[in-house]
């Protein structure tokens, strides 16, 4: 059980639409294709790179794709896009070093038909570019009734953030700092005069108009109206929009494939298994199981580690597989390095965990990796997180926590916890303060980001008590009520 400090959740403010009923009006281009922030390809420029790709020493260097934007029945695979190779017209086959700083990639079936195209943003995530057709984007609704946010690759942001980052920049307008900025880029009509400002810095909101600043950034007018968000791609000075979405809050403790298979069954969300949950204390959703490795806090699921396995026996021209000698393998393995999360290894530094397989590319199990130590992950089977939240609103000292605040701060940790590159937030060893903590009241969870209760710390003793729940919600039997009478 792990314990983290709960941060007030303080009345929000209206989220602004957009002024019109129409989307920001934008400066298409006149042939179909996708735009990918400072690169438009062209429906021309896909099916050559999908002749590439599929030509003998395209297959050679084809890389089975595994993320969470696209759930789709047949095998995918990404090819990089490459603007200027694509322009170039006597070129006949792929160059030996074609993955190195891939931005762009083409995402497609194992029959060569087109599933989209995606870019690399600022944080080393994958965003899906924009499909134009006939000058206007397609299949990214602006339209979308009760949307309660903005896919932004694997982010979602909601409105509710936007609302609070809104009112954090409108009290930079007009004072001359780096944000607000004016937009500048094809996006939107110049005309229009946007401005736009950073919504996070790390996992914290952006608030002092200067400094480092994450990819993703609101779009609003002048009068501070939100327009749309947009992220940057990665070694552009670019951006793509994000997709407006229904996003349920509750899939958000979920790892992505957990979310796609729970998701798939129909029954994980939907109103007659909330019912039978609250009525019976189970639900088909509480059914619903994922095998994998579980490494501290972060799970691998099989579906991720057999993606991941089809990249290694894939790769080529790489330092990965690594062959590795002695403990933990009792006989030669590979190592191939893997991404909490679903997000595929790409070029840079090599994350901390690695997928160890036999020499013929069968997976053996999942290990964590440190200067002095290799240490083997857990092999655990987990069920769904959704349907086990406590339901309660707690007491607290002087504070009272309805159960969406609680349900939100475990949100919040759950997407530090994601960032496993960061050296923050960590066990801390030194010289004791007077204040124990960042707080004196805590929300409870366990791994799997489900919220069991609250904890408040007794200014006597110093020590953490349980918070008094005031609504609470036992399935009684109705038997047993009547034998106490």
């Amino acid at each position: 059980m792990q314990f983290v400090a709960l941060s007030i959740i303080l009345a929000l403010f209206l989220f602004l639409a957009p002024a019109s009923s129409t989307a920001p009006e934008q400066t298409s281009p006149s042939e179909n294709g996708y735009d990918c922030g400072r690169y438009f390809f062209t429906d021309e420029m896909i099916m050559i790179a999908i002749e590439e790709a599929l030509s003998d020493a395209g297959k050679e260097q084809l890389i089975p794709y595994s993320g969470p934007l696209y759930d789709h029945p047949m095998s995918l695979y990404t090819w990089p896009l490459n603007y200027d190779r694509l322009n170039d017209i006597e070129t006949t086959k792929p160059k030996e070093r074609i993955w190195r700083a891939s931005v762009y990639q083409l995402v497609f079936t194992e029959h060569g038909e087109t599933v989209g195209a995606i870019v690399r943003i600022g944080n080393f995530d994958f965003a899906k570019c924009w499909r134009i057709e006939n000058s206007q984007p397609i299949a990214q609704m602006y339209e979308l009734e009760q949307s309660t946010g903005y896919q932004c690759g694997q982010k979602f942001i909601p409105n509710e953030d936007l609302a609070h980052s809104r009112n954090i920049a409108m009290t930079y307008i007009g004072k001359g700092r780096q944000f607000p900025a004016a937009y500048i880029g094809h996006l939107y009509n110049p005309d229009a005069g946007f401005l736009i400002w950073p919504i996070y810095r790390g996992q914290v909101f952006f608030r002092y108009a200067n400094g480092p600043k994450g990819p993703y950034y609101l779009v609003m007018d002048v009068k501070g109206q939100i327009q749309d968000v947009i992220v940057k791609t990665m070694k552009q000075q670019s951006y793509v929009r994000c997709i407006r979405s229904r996003n349920d809050p509750y899939p958000l403790y979920l790892d992505a494939e957990s979310s796609t298979a729970a998701g798939s069954s129909g029954a994980v969300g939907s109103t007659s298994a909330k019912e039978n949950a609250d009525a019976t204390g189970s639900s088909t959703a509480s059914k619903i199981t994922h095998s994998g490795f579980m490494c501290g806090f972060v799970f691998f699921s099989d579906n991720s580690l057999e993606n991941a396995r089809k990249s290694a026996a894939a790769s080529k021209n790489s330092p990965y597989p690594m062959l590795h000698y002695g403990p933990p393998c009792d006989t030669p393995c590979l190592f191939w390095p893997i991404r909490p999360f679903s997000l595929p290894y790409g070029p840079g530094r090599a994350p901390q965990y690695r997928l160890v397989l036999t020499l013929d590319h069968q997976i053996m199990y999942v290990v964590v990796t440190s200067v002095n130590e290799i240490k083997k992950c857990e092999k655990m089977i987990v069920t769904d997180r959704i349907s086990h939240h406590d339901k309660n609103d707690y007491h607290c000292g002087s504070k009272e926590f309805k159960n969406h605040e609680l349900l939100a701060t475990a949100k919040i940790a759950c997407e530090k916890r994601k960032d496993y590159v960061t050296a923050y937030p960590r066990h801390y060893e030194g010289e004791t303060f007077d204040v124990e903590a960042p707080g004196i009241h805590f929300v409870v969870m366990n791994y799997n980001c489900v919220v069991a209760g609250a904890l408040t710390r007794e200014r006597s003793t110093r020590k953490l008590i349980k918070c008094r729940p005031l609504n609470v919600w036992v399935s009684r039997n109705p038997s047993q009520e009547s034998s106490k009478k």
